[in-house]
């Protein structure tokens, strides 16, 4: 059985309490993710081919209208795919082989300077820009049917809509 929810991030993040279950399947999203940190994010090519990479989680927190953050290499090939085609998956895989799948759109943000009192960059460090995933669908594969990777098997039992 699929459970869905959409909703106006602008609305939402206004007035939080103006959709309540919103903010409780987002809580139930951070709770599966924020210990995970690590995911395998897929992007399009520009000539249409998928590319999957593993890339760490950088928030802290996560509330109603807030993206995902990832780090990655500027000069590196996320850019070029971001560009051609912003729409991205996620998937993060819990310990227990239950899967948590995002897809949303994408996009680069400029370089990220080291702050203050860093440890200086070494001399094969690459730049360093900011990946913004703003998430639309949220799909949830239990452990024991994560084998079948079918939306339409018994184990997607819960399906969220944002934005």
């Amino acid at each position: 059985m699929f459970r869905s929810v959409s909703f106006s991030a602008e609305r939402d993040v206004a007035d939080p309490a103006h959709c309540p279950q919103v903010v409780r399947h987002v809580d139930e999203l951070w709770r599966h993710i924020r210990a995970l940190r690590r995911c395998s994010v897929t992007t399009r090519t520009p000539y249409g081919e998928r590319h999957t990479r593993t890339l760490r989680l950088q928030n802290h927190a996560l509330r109603p209208g807030e993206a995902l953050w990832f780090l990655v290499d500027s000069a590196g090939d996320v850019g070029p795919d971001v560009a051609a085609n912003p729409e991205v998956d996620l998937s993060f895989v819990e310990q227990d082989g239950s899967r948590v799948c995002i897809t949303g759109q994408a996009r680069l943000i400029g370089h990220v300077q080291r702050h203050e009192g860093a440890a200086p960059a070494a001399a094969n460090d690459q730049p360093l820009a900011l990946l913004e995933v703003a998430i639309e669908h949220v799909r949830y594969l239990d452990a024991a049917d994560a084998h079948h990777l079918d939306p339409s098997a018994k184990g997607f039992q819960r399906e969220l809509k944002f934005g």
